[in-house]
């Protein structure tokens, strides 16, 4: 049996979006896959902090003598768009590594380019998510928050924080940064008033703006409490996001950043709603559902994109 030697790359949702269409891949081509994760200032958790799959992992010097195939994502006016898939002339009958931030596939499989949500394998690369089992401190972190979940339909997701170090830091900078805190008090406002359980679930790498929302919404705003929001140097900021991100799985409706795949892949992974906001507020609708998904390709205020799915 050949075996593919998965080297998953960037922050946490691009590695899981990576490592479960390296799954796939292993699958469909009947290989052994062995995941090389290694930590570090974009990700610091290793691959045992997040997940109990340790017959996956592979050592860096047992990964470097395969041949590398290296996949990245593209970005293009704004959009991600996952790259070109693997070669099958790349697809050798001895062990190869392969290195990424985003979706691989056979090429052929579907059109080159798609606009990544699109893509008609990526439904069914979320569905390997499944497969993995949580690391214990990560299920003890979800069980806990089990009671306060209740009732809440609601996510927003603000992703604030970047490390200056990031190749990406300008980016990430520019993508990040905004819209003000004063907007995302509106957005609370705007879904918890669409909420039929009046309370919404916030998860964001920002304390100060967290403070904010609780100070004014109090219990109608659910938090899953960290105690590190530092994901270039303490694993546990990352175990703690991989919590975020489940419970806004958990949510009928999240609301996320355009440029981050966090929300994408929570909302993908139990076929939610989405609302992207972009830092000029515009906003745009994805519907996932449990074969597809539809894209609303035009830009709404936030109160109309907010009634489409609320």
């Amino acid at each position: 049996m050949p075996t593919i030697y998965g080297v998953p790359q960037a922050g946490l949702a691009n590695r899981l979006i990576a490592l479960c269409s390296m799954m796939r891949l292993a699958d469909r081509l009947g290989a052994e896959l062995k995941v090389c994760w290694t930590a570090d200032h974009e990700c610091m958790a290793a691959f045992g902090d997040l997940f109990q799959d340790v017959e996956l992992e592979a050592s860096e010097a047992e990964t470097a003598s395969a041949p590398v195939v290296e996949r990245v994502a593209k970005v293009n006016n704004g959009k991600f768009y996952d790259s070109p898939g693997i070669p099958p002339e790349d697809l050798l009958p001895g062990p190869l590594r392969v290195v990424a931030q985003t979706m691989v596939y056979v090429r052929g499989e579907h059109p080159v380019d798609d606009f990544l949500p699109l893509n008609p394998l990526f439904l069914d690369v979320m569905d390997q998510f499944r497969r993995l089992r949580l690391a214990d401190t990560v299920q003890r972190h979800l069980d806990s928050m089990e009671a306060a979940m209740a009732g809440v339909g609601t996510g927003l997701h603000v992703r604030r924080a970047f490390t200056k170090d990031s190749p990406y830091y300008e980016f990430e900078r520019e993508r990040f940064s905004k819209p003000d805190d004063a907007y995302f008090e509106d957005a609370a406002e705007q879904l918890l008033s669409r909420s039929e359980g009046g309370r919404l679930l916030l998860s964001t790498n920002d304390p100060d703006l967290e403070f904010r929302l609780r100070s004014r919404f109090g219990n109608r705003m659910v938090v899953f409490e960290k105690t590190t929001v530092n994901n270039s140097v303490d694993p546990a900021a990352i175990q703690q996001a991989l919590v975020d991100l489940l419970l806004l799985s958990r949510c009928k409706v999240i609301m996320s950043n355009w440029g981050s795949t966090f929300g994408l892949f929570s909302a993908a992974l139990t076929r939610r709603d989405l609302v992207h906001y972009k830092i000029d507020e515009a906003c745009m609708v994805m519907r996932f559902r449990p074969e597809d998904v539809e894209v609303q390709q035009w830009w709404r205020p936030l109160g109309e994109a907010l009634d489409a799915v609320v």
